[in-house]
């Protein structure tokens, strides 16, 4: 299939979905969460690297071994129940990750990770399409930012009908404490990742959203999936989420494709929206 088709495929879920109102769900893994997961399954101990990461990339916390076993059951429930899933784009783990699937009995067609981006297809198959009139909700550690950019969708996409009129809900996430190091961390009632996956459920349902854009690590399938079953229809975007709201990254500053679509109406993330610990991160992909 043709990148065109898979993206008109993720509209065409979501007007059903949302027609018959049924929960609804687009998933996809980051790469650490899938090297833990790929560990997990072949039986092999996790590294330290893996399960720092986990933590200050992924935002699974705290890490002891109760805590990243139900992460991991929570996760393989999120991947089994997708609708649509993404696979195969990490290509140094993609023939482990698609026998990993296979053997737990998910079967493709896979998404590639570019149907998730609607500014690759032209506005006849883009997904976003079908946001249009609806109630989305924006599960993001810049979702206030994410949602005053979307009122400026026209400058930000120079007349591009990428992202359409909408009632666009922030649902402001935060990161770990070995990330945030005092800054932009979830509030104090939130003292572990399954805490922080409810705080998130219960935000959105609270909005009364019809649609959910989540970008957040680690924790991002797991809320997808609460929330389906809650009748939601949910896309998980990961860190594509900033891109579609016209917010900056370093990851994108020399991307040979989507550099180009940078003008003075996109905007880098706020300082308040910054954890402490960036500099950690892919030198700091996700911020300036």
């Amino acid at each position: 299939m043709e990148l065109f088709d898979f993206s008109e495929k993720i509209k065409n879920g979501i007007q059903a979905a949302l027609t018959e109102k049924r929960g609804f769900l687009v998933g996809r893994n980051g790469t650490i969460e899938m090297e833990v997961l790929l560990s997990r399954h072949n039986g092999m101990q996790l590294e330290p690297r893996q399960i720092l990461q986990l933590e200050r990339n992924a935002g699974v916390f705290p890490t002891t071994t109760t805590s990243i076993l139900s992460w991991i059951r929570k996760t393989l429930a999120a991947i089994q129940d997708s609708d649509l899933l993404v696979a195969g784009w990490y290509k140094p783990i993609a023939t482990y990750e698609l026998d990993f699937l296979r053997d737990i009995g998910k079967r493709g067609p896979y998404l590639p990770l570019r149907a998730l981006e609607p500014y690759y297809v032209p506005e006849a198959y883009q997904w976003t399409s079908a946001l249009e009139g609806r109630r989305v909700a924006v599960v993001s550690s810049f979702a206030e930012t994410a949602c005053l950019q979307a009122g400026n969708a026209t400058a930000v996409w120079s007349g591009r009908a990428v992202l359409p009129k909408a009632t666009y809900l922030p649902v402001e996430t935060r990161y770990s404490p070995r990330l945030a190091r005092g800054r932009a961390e979830w509030p104090d009632t939130v003292t572990s990742w399954d805490v922080a996956v409810a705080h998130v459920v219960n935000r959105v349902m609270e909005q009364n959203a019809e649609i959910v854009l989540i970008g957040c690590g680690g924790l991002g399938m797991v809320i997808g999936h609460e929330l389906r079953m809650r009748g939601k229809v949910c896309i998980v975007m990961g860190g594509a989420i900033q891109v579609l709201f016209g917010i900056k990254g370093q990851r994108w500053q020399n991307h040979s494709i989507i550099s180009t679509f940078w003008n003075d109406a996109w905007v880098w993330p706020r300082f308040e929206d910054t954890p402490g610990g960036a500099d950690e991160v892919e030198n700091r992909c996700y911020w300036g």
